[in-house]
């Protein structure tokens, strides 16, 4: 009979020896193993996940901090649709005010979080088509439409003041093609393609002052497959690729709180998250349309079902980015819950039900 000199010694006077050297082995095995390089497991191996990585490389499911729990209450109507339908709610930045459009994005209108009476900011066609906030909560910026004789579409970029009504012009209406408005970081201009040239226009007081912000403007913008970012403040506009897909369409890209990570939905309903440098890709499953939370932790997403012609249930979801758990939110409410929206402070959620275009406030944590 063989035997291993690591498990067994038939010589009696050498057996502390190959017990020794038992010992020694199953240290300097497990030292190895301890002390290897990180990339000896990689997180982000081609092999396992040849798109993308589960976790972040600087995340753990078995160290990450508990988050808190969430305790979504009943919602409250907000505005009720009587003889028309709302969506597309949204919050401000400074929590005072809810933006919202009604059917085919007509027009914008606004609503405080308490309730009551509702003024209407404009009528303009498609304006509620992804208008924004300002940073500091006191303009939204819109794409609007109207036709010409010939019956041609035309588009104009405006901003407009919550307070006065007023509007500013930042574009003549143009049969170009224009892309949707976006505020730069510093709030005091406003960024949109016409043509697939990136364009900005200075807005009239709005922001800090043009010495007050030593930091590089940046503007990520999803096209097609790739995203893009750009130094908005430089002349010319330096642009460069971060990330690009084979074949998918990105769609809904949405900047972190601090300005660290992108999450955007591919064709498909599926959701990602990677770094602004378009590293550390990371799947978070099912969904469309991810919204920040304030706290950065948290993104939330809605989950619809359809029969191929229409919405036949849809409930929104809050997804921890670092373990990838889910908490159901809206599921107890019976609404067809969709378009969601966060206070500043993180604690309600203002959604839209698809139904009956109702529009809902809830408290959530």
């Amino acid at each position: 009979m063989r035997y291993s000199p690591f498990l067994y010694c038939h010589k009696p006077h050498i057996r502390p020896f190959n017990a020794l050297l038992t010992a020694t082995a199953l240290a300097t095995i497990l030292a190895a193993i301890v002390f290897l390089p990180k990339t000896a497991f990689p997180v982000d191996s081609s092999s396992l996940f040849p798109r993308q990585s589960s976790l972040f490389p600087w995340q753990s499911p078995l160290f990450s901090q508990q988050s808190p729990p969430f305790s979504p209450q009943s919602p409250q109507i907000l505005v009720e649709a009587e003889q028309d339908y709302f969506m597309n709610p949204q919050w401000s930045p400074c929590g005072n005010y809810i933006a919202f459009t009604s059917a085919r994005y007509q027009g914008i209108r606004i609503v405080e979080p308490g309730g009551g009476p509702i003024s209407v900011l404009t009528d303009e066609a498609s304006a509620g088509y992804g208008f924004q906030w300002s940073p500091d909560g006191t303009s939204i910026a819109a794409r609007t439409v109207r036709y010409d004789r010939e019956r041609f579409r035309l588009h104009a970029i405006k901003v407009f003041d919550i307070t006065s009504g007023s509007e500013q012009a930042l574009s003549d209406y143009t049969r170009e093609r224009t892309g949707l408005p976006y505020w730069t970081e510093s709030g005091r201009r406003i960024a949109f393609l016409r043509d697939d040239s990136l364009t900005t226009r200075n807005v009239a007081g709005a922001g800090a002052s043009d010495d007050d912000s030593t930091s590089v403007d940046y503007l990520y913008l999803a096209r097609d497959n790739h995203i893009e970012k750009y130094a908005t403040d430089t002349e010319p506009i330096r642009k460069s690729e971060i990330h690009r897909f084979d074949h998918d369409r990105i769609l809904n890209l949405s900047l972190s709180p601090d300005r660290r990570l992108l999450a955007f939905q591919l064709a498909g309903s599926e959701i990602y998250v990677m770094d602004t440098g378009g590293d550390n890709l990371c799947h978070l499953g099912r969904g469309e349309n991810p919204v920040w939370m304030p706290d950065g932790k948290h993104l939330l997403v809605t989950v619809s079902e359809d029969d191929g012609h229409h919405i036949t249930g849809s409930d929104i979801l809050a997804v921890d980015i670092s373990t990838g758990e889910r908490y159901k939110l809206t599921s107890h409410t019976g609404q067809t819950a969709m378009n969601p929206s966060v206070c500043p402070e993180g604690k309600r959620l203002v959604f839209s039900d698809d139904t009956n275009g109702t529009l809902y406030i809830m408290t959530i944590r």
